[in-house]
């Protein structure tokens, strides 16, 4: 309650029956909370600005893939290379070659970093890239 994490609909025993998305919301909750509201709306010199989480989001990501240009969190996923790209950014000893690993399907571009997300770092493969 100090920390102001509203916990709403999630509880101890979803924890233990591991329910993996209610885990990954009280996750993403406290990432939320701990990391980007720490930093929301501060620029680059630690000075308060005029940011979004969704932009600061946007900047972790445009600092992780630069040569994706990534400038929103729609189209600029449509390829299915970003995810990827992003997969291999956060874990570099994966093994994969880029941009020479993707091919013209974007559903297998984003299938190819979800599974590697998942297989090698754990990640949960919660979303169909359809």
């Amino acid at each position: 309650k100090k920390e102001h994490i509203k916990l709403v609909g999630i509880g101890g025993e979803n924890i233990y029956d591991g329910d993996t998305k209610l885990i990954l919301g009280l996750i993403w909750t406290i990432i939320l909370r701990f990391h980007i509201q720490d930093y929301h709306g501060k620029d680059k010199n630690g000075s308060k600005g005029t940011s979004s989480v969704k932009n600061d989001l946007i900047e972790w990501v445009r600092s992780k893939i630069p040569d994706y240009d990534i400038k929103n969190l729609t189209s600029d996923w449509q390829s299915g290379k970003a995810i990827t790209a992003l997969a291999k950014a956060v874990e570099p000893s994966l093994d994969l070659k880029l941009p020479g690993a993707f091919g013209d399907d974007a559903v297998a571009n984003a299938t190819l970093g979800m599974k590697l997300a998942e297989s090698k770092m754990g990640i949960p493969h919660i979303l169909n890239p359809e």
